[in-house]
């Protein structure tokens, strides 16, 4: 008898027939499990009373959820999934993605969001000043990294004997770069200055609790000059780093014996760069404008330290790249020497710093692609959009400021048209760089909190905080990246001390999709930096003192006269329609519209309608249609003839649009086979494409109950009554629920199951003679 015989198995089988049946309902409660189980990902510090609020979760099916206060356990809000796509659900994952929508709810408190038996850990609904507070308590990074001194209960006086340069030159002090203890150049600097943005455009949030009449950022901030004046030679230029390399680990005490001369000193480099010379002398030339209300002597050294600096770097264009040999050289690029100009500019008044900036800004505007277009957001390496910024608030010149503003239109315009490529609402935009995308993120939000303060335009807001929430946890790894916060975050950081620093931010994920690995060895995930803490810093301080109003102003987009022989409607204010995006690939032409009613009333019977040129399409579209989460609102309709060529489809609306509320996000499709013959730029509708930003086309009418509220139609006939084609049948149908891979994996077990039991049953009777 074989050991694999399964009909005589001890006492008859009956163990496998009870392996079987445990199989059959382990499955039933893994698949009841499973749809109520969800991973939801929330922000783990919190929303602002007044911001959008959501949580992404990844779920085999649509639930409700409830937003439920962790104090008394009690429900204080419901609402209902809406199924989003598929995106990012964990490191390097894929899923189907649903939202979790509760920005109506404004009860300050602290919460947690359930669905099922799942819960996110808990946040907290607060003023802005609370939620993105973080700024003051992120500054004690800076004090960890200290070099040169004792920072009790976290290492002692370090370094003391930094550095070797035939012979000895005093440049200990200053900042730690990173993980690691070297110091650089090309990045204090970048630090120190974007510390001091931030104390200069939210003067009032920083507190002086030491008493010495200097608020506490700008006495840490000091520690990073004082190290860079000693860093400048004579002649203006300043040394590149001081660096040991990568190899030692341990506290920074205990690398060399603090002695100078004995032989054991880290290096001083001197390169010398004329990009890293010009982020010195915008780091100097900002805090002698900051410290003269303080210190009038401090501030004309930083001054002089400046114009010394600025002077050698325009001096020595060729003194660029510097010689790349070991790591973190940070060098820079021509629009360092702008924001250097512009800033000594402020603080001088000397016109030759205004011409020179003008001149840079000039040259790259004019170069094939925008200095910024769709470079990467301020950081270490670019300052165009800090410098153009500078330029809106100090340029004399008219036509160059516009210039500047559509550039920066286009740049930012930019990471919001690919933050709506994910749920998340972040910018793809860095993500295959190669490094953790969180530094980049918060020089994005400080872009678009820049671009919102000259705009008022309530999207560069939005999305500023977009950034900050992937930050704080609302992310596919439910993980907080700013270290000692939220109910998750790393733990194992790349850092020499080997300890966790709180309030500090690491590098993060990267990757398209994101991945993550919470590990010390992987310093492109785990590492802190002082420019991205900096940018973090900044970044909060903007969004704690911001002073706004919730109210919706349309955006500053084109605005439309009629053309001749078009229909002009008398603007009522009322509903209008935004596009994101028009664009044709192979096999589809697709416009992402979203329609809002500014209204004090809700708005019945609304529709918009998109005019088409079907001359191109002999045989016509072969099919049209809608995506995108608000797609089972309503109905689409056509094409309907117009006049000759020109149709329209026809999206109406079954809910009506509240007020002060947004219909977005909804891609209209033209799916066609003959695409090549295709040129949607030739619709009417489609006249004035302007991508990369949401604007207003009022080319694209809005009607309620069928008479045009807002915007204009071809001028022509007036459209017929049939529509050659009723494609309302490719919509979704609201309340059809999808077919889930879930479900039917879970279907396919249970038929295994039967299968199973049926042959233990079928043993059974068979050993006890019956067929």
């Amino acid at each position: 008898m074989s050991n694999l015989d399964i009909h005589t198995a001890k006492k008859g089988g009956e163990p496998v027939f009870v392996v079987a049946i445990f199989i059959f309902f382990a499955l039933i409660f893994w698949f009841v499990g499973a749809a109520s189980a969800s991973n939801i990902y929330a922000s783990q510090i919190g929303y602002g009373i007044n911001d959008s609020k959501i949580a992404v979760v990844v779920s085999p099916d649509k639930q409700t959820f409830s937003i439920v206060n962790v104090n008394t356990n009690s429900t204080e809000y419901s609402g209902v999934l809406e199924e989003w796509g598929t995106s990012w659900s964990g490191s390097g994952e894929m899923d189907v993605c649903y939202i979790a929508d509760f920005t109506d709810f404004n009860i300050s408190g602290r919460y947690k969001l359930v669905i099922g038996e799942s819960e996110s850990y808990p946040f907290s609904i607060s003023s802005d000043s609370m939620i993105y507070g973080l700024y003051e308590e992120a500054m004690f990074f800076f004090k960890v990294q200290r070099c040169g001194v004792e920072v009790p209960g976290w290492h002692g006086v370090c370094h003391a004997d930094d550095a070797a340069l035939n012979g000895q030159v005093d440049v200990s002090g200053g900042w730690h770069d990173a993980g690691d203890y070297n110091k650089y150049m090309g990045n204090t600097p970048y630090a120190a200055y974007i510390l001091l943005r931030a104390y200069e455009s939210e003067p009032d949030l920083w507190h002086d609790l030491d008493g010495n009449g200097l608020p506490d950022i700008l006495d840490e901030v000091k520690v990073a000059l004082d190290w860079m004046m000693k860093m400048q030679t004579p002649d203006g230029s300043v040394y590149e780093r001081v660096y040991s390399g990568y190899d030692y680990w341990g506290s920074p005490e205990f690398e060399t014996d603090n002695i100078p001369g004995t032989g054991d000193e880290r290096q001083l480099d001197t390169d010398e760069d004329c990009y890293i010379a010009a982020k010195h002398a915008f780091a100097m030339a900002l805090a002698s404008s900051i410290y003269h209300d303080f210190e009038p002597a401090y501030a004309q050294t930083c001054k002089n330290s400046a114009i010394k600096a600025y002077e050698w770097a325009v001096n020595n264009p060729s003194k660029n790249p510097v010689n790349y040999y070991g790591g973190g050289m940070y060098p820079g690029h021509e629009c360092a020497i702008a924001l250097a100009a512009l800033e000594l500019y402020n603080i001088t008044g000397e016109n030759r710093y205004m011409k020179n900036a003008e001149a840079i800004l000039r040259n790259g505007l004019n170069h094939s692609g925008t200095p910024s277009g769709t470079e990467s957001p301020s950081t270490w390496d670019k300052q165009w959009s800090l410098a153009e910024f500078r330029y809106l608030e100090w340029g004399a010149d008219e036509e160059l400021k516009q210039e500047i503003f559509v550039d920066l239109e286009k740049l930012i315009g930019d990471h919001l048209q690919r933050a709506r490529t994910n749920p998340y609402g972040i910018s793809t935009y860095t993500l295959n760089w190669g490094v953790g995308i969180d530094g980049y993120l918060c020089g994005m939000a400080i872009d678009s909190l820049l671009m919102y303060k000259q705009t008022l335009d309530p999207s560069y807001l939005y999305f500023a905080k977009d950034q900050i929430q992937w930050i704080y946890g609302l992310n596919p790894f439910n993980l907080c990246f700013i270290t000692g916060e939220g109910s998750k975050f790393p733990l194992n950081v790349h850092h020499r001390l080997d300890r966790v620093i709180p309030g500090a931010m690491v590098l993060g994920a990267y990757g398209n999709p994101p991945q993550y690995a919470d590990d010390k060895n992987r310093w492109q995930y785990n590492e802190y930096a002082i420019d991205i803490q900096a940018q973090f810093v900044f970044a909060t301080a903007l969004l704690s003192g911001l002073e706004f109003t919730m109210e919706y102003e349309p955006p500053k987009g084109h605005i439309i006269s009629p053309g001749e022989g078009e229909v002009e409607v008398e603007e009522k204010g009322v509903c209008h329609v935004e596009v994101l995006a028009q664009a044709d690939d192979s096999g589809q032409s697709n416009i992402r519209v979203r329609v809002y009613n500014s209204g004090a009333e809700p708005l019945e019977g609304v529709s918009i309608r998109y005019f088409l040129n079907l001359s191109e399409l002999p045989h016509g579209p072969n099919g049209m249609g809608l995506e995108g989460p608000w797609c089972k609102e309503g109905v689409l309709k056509g094409p309907v003839q117009y006049h000759d060529d020109v149709y329209y489809l026809e999206f109406s609306l079954n809910e009506p649009v509240e007020p002060k509320t947004f219909v977005e996000d909804t891609w209209m499709m033209f799916d066609r086979d003959n695409w090549n013959d295709w040129d949607s730029s030739n619709d009417w509708s489609a006249e004035w494409n302007q991508t990369g930003q949401w604007y207003l086309d009022q080319h694209i009418p809005v009607y309620q109950k069928g008479n045009l509220i807002w915007g204009y139609e071809p001028p022509g006939a007036v459209a017929t009554a049939t529509p050659l084609e009723n494609i309302s049948s490719s919509t979704p149908v609201a309340g059809e629920k999808p077919f889930s891979p879930s479900f039917g994996f879970f279907m396919l077990m249970v038929c295994i199951a039967i299968v199973v039991l049926t042959l233990v049953i079928m043993g059974k009777r068979k050993r006890h003679g019956k067929s």
